[in-house]
């Protein structure tokens, strides 16, 4: 009877597809020589090494412990897998070493997350510095992504992707160079987005660029932080439906490059976007009434929804419709935008849009 119990008991989490996978531990001066040889804590110099990790094959639900400084680019040989830290740990991944353009490149491979490593010094010009490609249920959290000259974060042709809790931030001058801190989309011929992409909880500083997402349908953009940027916070394009960007904070930014905004919606050409863009608080936007807003309705936005955000002490408009239409645009306050021109709503050649309910110290200005 008892083993009838065991047996029920445990069953069901087979069938729902649960992985009890195997432990294994890694760190630069690991001397094993196979992987079954790194699976014990008590012994670090027996630890894998980071060229018999990428040379290895693993099983869905095992997880690797890291420590220590590495110098090589990490290529996770195999779907399925954790990565974390040893207790106590602080692994880095340091690029600076061996001058690496790329320092971690997660391609073609489901179900793999990383968690609370530091990548560091990669160039990400060629390449992004950090990549996840071609995959499903692909996850970086809590994890500290700096000074790439580029490119920091890259998330390119996946699906169910998630990006949460991480710091990115650089410390090359933003005016110099185009550091950017997540890209989803467009990289280069024949590269595309991700769909069903969450991006949560992370805070990106010091960049010439925040969040932008390209191609991609489906996204949640929410509750992070933007600050110290020279360009734009968040951009969405060439996304056509089934959008959110929410309860981001975002200030101090567009300091310095033309044509950039707090949160875009849409660009001047190319396919339809679709968002809704609530609850967010955006100050401190440096830009003027004809190159930025707190928020952007470009000329391919579509049937957006804005609503409930906070916006003040914007230079340029608080909130900006250029050539597009289907919006509505309700319960929003906004103070202290367009301070060269008070403009709280400025509006260029408008389709439909529904404006209604909002509280503004400035003026609703529409040229058609």
């Amino acid at each position: 009877m008892k083993k009838l119990i065991i047996i029920g008991l445990i069953l069901p989490f087979l069938m729902a597809g649960y992985a009890f996978g195997a432990t294994y531990y890694m760190r630069p001066d690991g001397t094993a020589t196979s992987k079954e040889a790194a699976m014990c804590p008590c012994n670090p110099a027996n630890y894998m090494s980071m060229a018999l990790h990428n040379a290895e094959t693993f099983n869905p639900g095992d997880i690797v412990f890291m420590d220590g400084v590495f110098s090589e680019l990490m290529i996770p040989p195999s779907s399925g897998v954790t990565y974390q830290p040893v207790s106590g740990g602080n692994p880095v991944i340091d690029g600076t070493v061996n001058s690496l353009d790329q320092v971690f490149r997660c391609v073609d491979k489901d179900n793999v997350t990383v968690d609370g490593i530091t990548f560091t010094g990669g160039a990400g010009i060629i390449e992004p510095m950090v990549l996840f490609a071609n995959g499903t249920g692909l996850t970086i959290k809590n994890c500290t992504i700096t000074n790439a000259e580029r490119l920091h974060l890259q998330f390119r042709n996946t699906v169910d992707g998630v990006i949460y809790g991480n710091t990115i931030h650089s410390s090359y001058d933003p005016a110099v160079n185009s550091t950017r801190g997540i890209f989803s989309g467009q990289y280069g011929a024949d590269t595309w987005g991700a769909t069903n992409l969450t991006i949560y909880n992370n805070t990106l500083y010091n960049l010439q660029l925040g969040i932008n997402v390209y191609y991609a349908g489906n996204s949640n953009i929410y509750s992070n932080t933007l600050h110290a940027l020279s360009g734009s916070a968040i951009t969405l394009i060439f996304s056509p439906s089934g959008n959110n960007i929410y309860w981001n904070t975002i200030y101090d930014v567009c300091k310095i490059i033309d044509d950039t905004n707090a949160i875009q919606v849409g660009t001047g050409i190319g396919g339809e976007t679709t968002a809704n863009v609530y609850g967010n608080l955006i100050y401190e936007v440096y830009q003027d009434m004809l190159s930025g807003s707190g928020i952007m309705l470009d000329a391919t936005s579509r049937n957006c929804n804005v609503y409930r955000n906070l916006i003040h002490t914007v230079e340029g408009a608080g909130i900006q419709v250029l050539l597009s239409g289907g919006h509505e645009i309700y319960y929003n306050v906004v103070k202290d935008a367009g301070t060269q021109s008070k403009n709280s709503v400025y509006m260029y050649c408008p389709g439909n849009i529904d404006i209604h309910d909002n509280i503004l110290d400035g003026s609703i200005k529409v040229i058609q």
